[in-house]
């Protein structure tokens, strides 16, 4: 067996490896929990689902809009339309929910961007990881009102404030501090990939070699900061919206803010989870949230097998209307 067909096998052992484990988490979860609601799903509410719907088509527009600031940022010029980064952007989030980021999220936006834009493979990684990065970063300014919130030492309206000041403070010096922040952090996150990658605990940690070899100028200039700032900042209300939605669609009855707070805390876990959407891990991290509201398990079980169905079902519907609109009306390549 040649050296790259041995590569390409345990690339293919390791994906595979992964989704068994998503997979085998979820039926655990299942099989703890019980199924004694599941057939309380048949009587969600259609019009909650309808507006968690526009709220995810929403979420996805803002999201793909950002990444394209970031793609034209890099590349000095308008690379895409906006229509072409939503394409780009939703089939890569559809592929991610079976395979791993690393194919799914990654591979999917940089292939794109190279093989109908020629753009440069190591800059669309790159735009891939500052696009992740942004996330994490609010997700990390709200951990800390998180954690107040949940070991019950603040009231949630104490929290919400000092999760509001830490925003709008860490953006107001990030405005000040652009270029030296993204470049000190996207080294931290591409240290935080090596290690893991080291440990086997996620990939194996091509995008930070790649990168490190590919010679990218990691001094992004960044004179789009506060259009960058205004989709992460939406982009987290509309997440946590859309969960509250479907827990509205379900009857339950959870206050916003444990939804809003356990974004925080569920998402940091995701951005370098192992299994291909993270399937598995966040039912546990909101199992833990949703059972110390309390939720019986039950309910909490059925709540999160639907939450799971309908968010892929939202992706893959969003997938197939963009790629039937691509092929009715192409758009020519901008670059």
């Amino acid at each position: 067996m040649k050296p790259t067909e041995r590569g390409s096998l345990r690339l293919a052992v390791r994906h595979l490896f992964q989704l068994s484990i998503g997979l085998l988490l979820f039926g655990l979860f299942i099989w703890y929990g019980g199924t004694s609601e599941l057939a309380g799903l048949l009587e969600a509410d259609p019009f909650y689902i309808t507006l968690a719907f526009l709220v995810t088509l929403v979420m996805t527009i803002i999201s793909a809009a950002r990444w394209g600031v970031l793609v034209d940022e890099l590349g000095g010029e308008k690379t895409c339309t906006l229509r072409q980064y939503y394409h780009y952007f939703i089939l890569s989030r559809a592929t991610s929910l079976i395979l791993p980021p690393t194919i799914g999220d990654f591979g999917a936006r940089t292939i794109s961007l190279r093989l109908a834009h020629d753009f440069s493979a190591p800059m669309g990684l790159y735009s891939v990881l500052l696009d992740r990065l942004f996330d994490l970063l609010n997700l990390l300014l709200v951990g800390l009102p998180a954690a107040l919130f949940f070991s019950r030492v603040w009231p949630a309206t104490w929290s919400y404030a000092l999760a509001i000041l830490m925003l709008s403070g860490f953006w107001a010096i990030f405005e000040m501090r652009y270029k030296e922040i993204v470049t000190h952090l996207m080294r931290g996150y591409l240290w935080l990939l090596r290690s893991f990658s080291r440990l086997r605990i996620v990939g194996s940690g091509w995008e930070a070699r790649w990168l490190g070899d590919s010679g990218v100028d990691r001094s992004f200039v960044g004179m789009e900061s506060r259009k960058l700032y205004r989709y992460t900042l939406i982009k987290l209300l509309l997440g946590a919206l859309r969960v509250y939605l479907l827990v509205l669609a379900f009857h339950l009855r959870i206050p916003f803010s444990w939804i809003f707070f356990g974004m925080a805390i569920v998402r940091l876990g995701v951005i370098l989870s192992i299994t291909p959407g993270g399937l598995g891990l966040v039912e546990m991290g909101w199992y833990a949230i949703l059972t110390l509201a309390g939720l019986e398990t039950p309910l909490v079980v059925a709540f999160l097998v639907g939450r799971r169905v309908l968010t892929a079902l939202f992706l893959v519907v969003l997938a197939l209307a963009s790629q039937v609109a691509i092929m009715l009306k192409p758009e020519p390549a901008v670059r």
